[in-house]
């Protein structure tokens, strides 16, 4: 993961599918130990092992996916303690019992790095000092290149479609799916032969289902449900426009929004909401369109402008796809290593 020759650890927890995860553990060039069982107990043995692993053997730092992860370490005498701030995790509205142990969770830290400026702003409030707060950008892998019979099966699927649109989403109500949907029957009268791919699974999968056949759509939308490194690759390649209108659910909010870049870079340009970090993931008029969340207006008239101008929407494609490489994590690592020292 780093670079210097340093030995990296992971801990980290376990999702059910443990020959998947096992699979994926041994590709990597470090050790990587995981934990399953009730949260409460899994994270006290997390942070055990963790403890004992900092006192055994004296690291040149540690990297925490957020407070939760940061609170229980003892991390006296490790020369970086880096700690994660997403968004999600920082309530706006706090009580003073939660916003004292977030307080100590992170007063610990060497730098907080929020992954936008919107989370940062959200994480100022739990700060003593902002000296060590930092905002990098998450990164993303170069994609996984599909195989010929995987090309061959994707654009039989979508060869009798054209324009064809894209989520990759977990499919919860602020991802604005429902919106997509019922934006359809409004360009399909130009637009007859469109398909909307939606990747990804989640609570809203019935309800948004029931929809499409209430409206008719079956043709129009094609439940992908999670697809594999390779299929997403090929769904990607041959789509036109990405949509994630996104809205903001209570504390439940877009931090970033890693999949505007990582669709970005097979050159597939965004509509996003102005809703949390999303309004720095798409740039509005370069690598995308920005409008207000829950407009269904402003949302028809992004997408019918992008639809409705070639040109425009493969240079906004072009100009997603060069700030997606800017953003590959070989290149993203490095403001880690800074912070680490390395």
């Amino acid at each position: 993961m780093f670079s210097h020759g340093h030995e990296n650890f992971v801990f980290a927890d376990s999702h059910g599918n443990s020959a998947e995860e096992m699979a994926f553990d041994n590709k990597q060039g470090f050790t990587v130990k995981r934990y399953s069982g009730i949260k409460f107990l899994r994270r006290r043995k997390k942070a055990h092992d963790i403890n004992l692993f900092i006192k055994n053997n004296e690291p040149l730092g540690i990297i925490c996916d957020s407070w939760k992860s940061l609170e229980q370490l003892r991390t006296e005498g490790v020369p970086a303690v880096l700690c994660l701030a997403h968004g999600t995790e920082l309530p706006v509205q706090c009580s003073p019992a939660k916003t004292k142990r977030i307080q100590r969770s992170l007063a610990k830290a060497t730098a907080v790095i929020a992954n936008s400026n919107y989370t940062a702003d959200r994480t100022k409030p739990f700060l003593a000092s902002l000296a060590h707060l930092h905002v990098i950008n998450p990164g993303i892998h170069k994609p996984a290149v599909a195989d010929k019979n995987t090309i061959d099966r994707i654009e039989a699927r979508l060869s009798q479609h054209s324009p064809v649109l894209i989520s990759v989403a977990r499919l919860q109500k602020r991802k604005g799916h429902n919106q997509i949907i019922q934006l359809l029957p409004k360009l399909l009268p130009k637009y007859p032969e469109l398909l909307y791919v939606i990747i990804g699974k989640g609570s809203e999968q019935i309800s948004l289902q029931k929809l499409v056949q209430t409206l008719k759509l079956e043709n129009n939308v094609l439940f992908a449900g999670t697809t594999s490194d390779a299929e997403l690759s090929a769904y990607l390649d041959h789509s036109h426009l990405f949509l994630m209108p996104g809205n903001t659910d209570g504390n439940d909010v877009e931090g970033f929004g890693i999949a505007y870049i990582e669709a970005a870079y097979h050159g597939v340009p965004a509509v996003a909401g102005r809703s949390g970090g999303a309004t720095e993931a798409v740039i509005d008029e370069q690598t995308g369109l920005l409008c207000t969340a829950g407009d269904d207006t402003a949302f028809f008239a992004a997408v019918s402008r992008l639809l409705g101008d070639e040109i425009l929407l493969e240079r906004m494609g072009k100009h997603a796809q060069q700030r997606a490489q800017n953003l590959l994590w070989t290149k993203v690592i490095c403001d880690y290593e800074k912070l680490l020292g390395l």
